[in-house]
């Protein structure tokens, strides 16, 4: 056994045991003056890694504990996770997968202390590309993501059964989508930002279709109502309401004549009133 320095001790051929000056230790094999090899590097920290490496650093097979007790297991290059490995972090979270230059990158899979999960594409640690997320509450969200969002084409189907299918942008209903409410109501249209915003149809339970323009979640400009008696108003509207020239069409079930006629002005405008109150368009 030769000396190899005050902290160096030479156990056989390409294998050394070394202490640093910072109390960190190294056991393992050794080329060039450089930890290459299989061997064991424990900081003086707490951090603990053992397996292979190359040219002085983590390269190939290998498991890292960290002093907080997070571990990652698996393939290494250049001292960084890189390839297929699984991180266990302090929290409860893992993640399963693929690795590139330290990050998340490719396929992979977020499992996460409460219960969510994440599966599907990674870029640079991120969620991208085509993924599937489950929440804890019961929400499912199946699709596209970029950065961390919801973006491009996706399905969420909530909880509660409501379902938008449809287009994405940063985390919002955005482009053309379906939304079924749980009451049965459904809008087939486009979106911006969450809220109905130009052409859509929206087909209520109870058999009433508005077919038309919207704005920021409200119906306006061009707009069709067909009710589900087959009542009608078609016409401009603004901020959700009837507004300027427009075309109504109601059908009264019973009408009474004296002598041939309406029984009166005031009856008829009275029917009118009451058809249009009963269309929902109030005081037109």
């Amino acid at each position: 056994m030769a000396a190899r320095g005050d902290s160096d001790t030479i156990i056989g051929y390409n294998y050394i045991y070394k202490n640093y000056a910072d109390g960190s230790v190294y056991e393992g094999n050794w080329k060039d003056g450089k930890r290459h090899g299989e061997g064991k590097y424990t900081c003086a920290f707490g951090s603990v890694y053992e397996g292979d490496w190359k040219d002085g650093k983590m390269h190939g097979e290998g498991k890292l504990t960290t002093a907080n007790g997070e571990v990652y297991e698996g393939e290494f290059k250049n001292g960084k996770f890189h390839g297929e490995g699984k991180y266990t972090f302090a929290s409860g979270n893992m993640y399963e997968g693929n690795w590139r230059d330290g990050k998340k990158h490719g396929e992979g899979k977020n499992t996460y202390a409460d219960g969510e999960v994440y599966e599907g594409e990674f870029k640079n640690g991120k969620f991208h590309g085509e993924g599937k997320y489950t929440f804890a509450d019961g929400d499912v969200y199946e699709g596209n993501w970029k950065d961390d969002t919801k973006h491009g084409e996706g399905k969420d189907t909530y909880a509660d059964g409501e379902v938008y299918d449809g287009y994405w942008r940063d985390d919002k209903m955005h482009g053309e989508g379906k939304y079924t409410y749980a009451n049965g109501d459904v809008y087939d249209g486009y979106w911006r930002d969450d809220k109905k915003h130009g052409w859509g149809e929206m087909t209520s339970a109870s058999g009433s279709v508005y077919e038309g323009n919207w704005k920021d979640g409200k119906r306006h400009g061009e707009g069709k109502c067909t009710f589900a008696d087959g009542s009608v108003y078609e016409g401009n509207w603004k901020d959700d309401k009837p507004n300027g020239k427009s075309f109504a069409e109601l059908l009264v079930s019973e009408v009474f004549y004296s002598a041939g006629k309406a029984a009166g002005e005031a009856a008829g405008k009275a029917a009118a009133s009451a058809g249009f109150a009963a269309l929902g368009l109030g005081g037109i």
